[in-house]
This record gives structure tokens, sequence and C-alpha cells, in this order.
């Protein structure tokens, strides 16, 4: 499936896109899909090691200058 099936959607701005996204998203994360435990033991070995303080944490205004540095 392409956005391009859907000819309505590709007539919407940018922001009402997002938002018809965004609740795409929050559906099928109400859907309770499984996560495998690979993901759970990468989520939990992060958020240990960012709670040892052993992540770099930027600032907003830092990630979004690393963003408009990517290709």
């Amino acid at each position: 499936m392409k956005l391009a099936d859907f000819p309505g959607l590709v007539q919407l701005s940018p922001r009402q896109r997002m938002q018809i996204a965004e609740e795409l998203w929050d559906s099928a994360a109400d859907d309770k899909l499984p996560v495998p435990p690979e993901h759970k033991k990468l989520i939990h070995s992060r958020r240990a090691a960012f709670d040892r303080g052993e992540m770099p944490v930027l600032t907003m205004s830092e990630l979004k200058k690393s963003l408009r540095r990517r290709p």
C-alpha cells in the first residue's frame, strides 16, 4: 500500500497528513502488538545506560542541528 493509493490523502496539507499519521500510529499502539524479547532487552539495556549517565543527552536545539546536517 502506498500514499498514491489514497488520492484524497495526497491532496491534504502536510500538517493534515501528519495528524492522520499520528492517529494511525496511536490506533496501532492500542492493538497491543507483541514486542519481541530482543527488542525489550535492548530497550532495558539502553534505559539502564541512560540512568547510569552513560548515554549522551542532546537538547532539542542540538538534535535539530544534528538532523539538519544529515543528507
